[in-house]
């Protein structure tokens, strides 16, 4: 049964939640298993997704950036290829998973997305973060998650984990010394206590109209992310983002009846 589920004309699409954090922290297992708590008791119809690589085109985009070792200084991946394979497999992503089905009115909750981008590339490829909200937004038509669960861990923990769940595949980012990680945890933690989104009244594409994917007028004055303390146990992480979601649930909520009031399309499903 979704018992919280609650359907309203004021929500122009499915809502989208992301998941962000360090290598290491936990963050795709929490995504799963909040995937299935929503499946269980908010909307069956939820779907599971990640990046990079949430597709088949992905998949080959994340051999290259994240796997790919270079033959030669001559042979690297230039600091803006790095970041325009990324924003490519972020486009495909948005236009044949993620967007389709957040217009079908489904839950997307999706491990890791274009925060990773700035947390990340402005740490490796010297990009400033404006240059990666910019690309990205192109590459995504301005969809924003509506709530951004931030993972936090100490580094040399979370690294430690990650490479023994890597084992011996080489990965670009683990290799780098833990001084990279824990700048990575800061970025995270500044964007997180920032919370501005400043970018996002940018709408880079004239034929569609930002309230087509975005939210906007419901969610705006909530806050979207929402920061986990990832060093407790696996239950305890994932019972916090349960509670942070439904405090957030419960205010959007709100926020609809008032919107809806009077009207008979809101309903629980």
């Amino acid at each position: 049964m979704n018992k919280y589920f609650i359907k309203s004309e004021q929500l122009s699409r499915g809502l989208f939640i992301s998941f962000e954090g360090g290598d290491g922290t936990g963050k795709s297992t929490q995504a799963e298993l909040f995937y299935e708590w929503a499946k269980r008791n908010f909307d069956k119809s939820t779907i599971l997704t990640f990046e990079p690589g949430g597709s088949s085109f992905g998949q080959e985009i994340r051999q290259i950036v994240m796997h790919r070792k270079s033959k030669s200084s001559k042979d690297a991946i230039t600091a803006k290829t790095q970041a325009l394979l990324f924003a490519i497999d972020r486009s495909y992503h948005v236009d044949n998973v993620i967007w389709p089905a957040l217009k079908a009115g489904k839950t997307v909750i999706t491990d890791r997305y274009f925060d990773s981008s700035v947390a990340y590339q402005g740490q490796t490829v010297g990009l400033s973060d404006e240059s990666i909200y910019n690309l990205n937004m192109f590459a995504t038509n301005g969809l924003l998650p509506d709530i951004t669960f931030l993972i936090d861990k100490n580094s040399v923990n979370a690294l430690a984990l990650a490479k023994q769940n890597t084992g011996t595949k080489y990965d670009r980012f683990e290799t780098q010394d833990i001084t990279f990680h824990n700048k990575i945890r800061q970025k995270y933690l500044d964007l997180a206590k920032d919370n501005s989104d400043k970018f996002n009244q940018i709408n880079y594409n004239d034929k569609i109209s930002s309230s087509e994917f975005n939210n906007k007028k419901l969610v705006d004055e909530l806050n979207r992310w929402h920061i986990i303390d990832g060093k407790a146990d696996i239950k305890r992480v994932h019972q916090s983002v349960i509670e942070e979601f439904l405090q957030f649930y419960d205010s959007l909520k709100a926020k609809l009846l008032v919107s809806d009031s009077g009207k008979a399309n809101l309903s629980v499903d």
